[in-house]
């Protein structure tokens, strides 16, 4: 198998804009008509240009890929349901789709609360995908929910093996280490994943508590605290420092804690109908 041609190879990289660049640059020689559009709707989509993304599907024929990056489309719109059936209709068709479709199937059902459903479309492909980035942290956090640690563990610390850096699978081996009580195991792992990314609220949050009930109540006030920069009433973020101020005595703290939590958990409600 050859390279595949430029613009996807930096559009693998994360590199959205430099694909969208290059791609315009391409000669009409490099590649044909609908594969032109078909990576002009995978550019567009990185850069959620929807619109854009959704008329260069118009020119790109019919096939398991465009199925799929039209359930993408949908899915980025909240069409979920529009969204589902392509995705359904992907994963029946072999080739490097499927595990897409899967994927996309598993973060849908996370977000409905289903992780039995999760686990059911992502464990059948693991091990073809063993450190897939988005694939793996989907079915840990599903083993989790159905009171499966050790399954969670044994699926990150394997990929983590290929991807020791990881910000995503660091955070994931965190989480997995606080579920089983392990909180100063935990530190290290959440350490890597909040220096790779300092403004991911959930990753800072499960810093906190794993400083927290390791006995390092500095380093939870500052875990705790960073979120609220970005969002004031993060729950979490307001929970931890409740917890820091009543055991430090501070009831009246936590109280006020406890309520911008509750008010931020009512909000979010809210604007989620």
């Amino acid at each position: 198998r050859g390279e595949p041609p430029g613009p996807l190879r930096r559009l693998r990289a994360g590199a959205a804009e430099a694909a969208n660049q290059q791609l315009a640059r391409l000669p009409e020689v490099v590649v044909d008509r609908a594969g032109r559009a078909l990576l002009s709707a995978q550019v567009a989509l990185a850069r959620n240009d929807l619109d854009r993304a959704e008329q260069a599907l118009g020119e790109a024929g019919a096939g398991n890929r465009q199925n799929l990056l039209r359930a993408r489309i949908f899915e980025a719109r909240g069409q979920i349901e529009a969204a589902r059936p392509l995705y359904q209709r992907s994963m029946g068709v072999p080739g490097p789709e499927r595990r897409q479709a899967a994927i996309r199937l598993a973060s849908i059902e996370t977000n409905a609360g289903h992780p039995d459903r999760v686990v059911s479309l992502l464990e059948p492909i693991q091990p073809e995908a063993v450190d897939d980035l988005e694939l793996v942290p989907l079915l840990a956090r599903a083993y989790l929910s159905r009171d499966r640690p050790a399954d969670a563990q044994r699926v990150v610390d394997a990929a983590l093996q290929r991807r020791p850096q990881s910000a995503e699978l660091n955070a994931v081996r965190g989480a997995v280490l606080l579920d089983r009580g392990r909180a100063e195991e935990a530190l290290a792992p959440l350490r890597t994943a909040v220096a790779a990314r300092p403004q991911d609220a959930a990753i800072q949050a499960d810093l906190g508590r794993a400083a927290f009930l390791a006995g390092h109540p500095d380093e939870a006030r500052a875990a705790w605290t960073a979120p609220l920069a970005i969002d004031e009433g993060n729950p979490r973020a307001q929970l931890g420092l409740g917890e820091l101020a009543f055991a430090a005595g501070n009831f009246a703290e936590a109280q006020t804690r406890v309520d911008a939590a509750a008010r931020a958990t009512l909000a979010a409600e809210i604007g989620g109908r």
